[in-house]
């Protein structure tokens, strides 16, 4: 009734037939659903992988988790993968509404390069550059927030040079990172009491 935030869900075996659900198709010549990157995140791997993302052709930019699978003699059979929307993930985790004090937020990979931020949700994304490749991860411009990130902690920074905190939290299902720019001298502003 309310809808979910899992866009595809698929199959892709190690012979390249693939089914999808919703069911879907394409008719480019020559696809091959193991060139893409939600495949090539778990293949051959043991264990749950999310990132990799990627422009689907026909609904934008995706977000990938993927996992491998294995019969009992431990052969690897293919991966199966879920796919969620960018927009879905910045309107219900990302954005902070009503809240001027933040700037931007952030998901960080467990490399702390940013998978997705904020204001990506109004940028138009060249599909046919991207169809078939992930995305350039760009790493955060933060030094001591990799430092904090490569030691497994939460808390918060202060940037002076740049009048800003960054607020961050370990998310431990996945070793990712969430991430808020909040701006200081918004922060730190004093607040008019009520004297009603």
């Amino acid at each position: 009734e309310k809808g979910t935030p899992i866009m595809w869900a698929y199959i892709v075996i190690k012979e390249g037939i693939n089914l999808y659900f919703p069911g879907k198709g394409y008719n480019t010549p020559g696809y091959d659903p193991r060139v893409r990157p939600f495949y090539k995140l778990a293949a051959y791997k043991k264990g749950i992988f999310c990132g990799n993302p990627y422009v689907d052709r026909l609904t934008g930019p995706m977000l990938s988790c993927s996992t491998s699978l294995f019969n009992t003699q431990n052969e690897f059979l293919g991966v199966t993968s879920i796919d969620i929307r960018f927009r879905y993930i910045i309107e219900t985790l990302l954005e902070i509404p009503d809240n001027s004090a933040v700037k931007e937020t952030y998901l960080l990979d467990e490399k702390g390069r940013i998978v997705l931020r904020s204001s990506d949700k109004p940028k138009k994304i060249d599909v046919l550059k991207k169809t078939h490749q992930g995305f350039d991860l760009k790493p955060f411009p933060h030094a001591g927030l990799l430092q904090a990130m490569r030691q497994g902690e939460s808390g918060y920074l202060e940037d002076p040079l740049l009048h800003r905190f960054l607020m961050f939290d370990r998310i431990s299902t996945l070793n990712w990172y969430y991430v808020a720019e909040i701006k200081a001298d918004e922060l730190l502003a004093p607040h008019e009491e009520n004297t009603h």
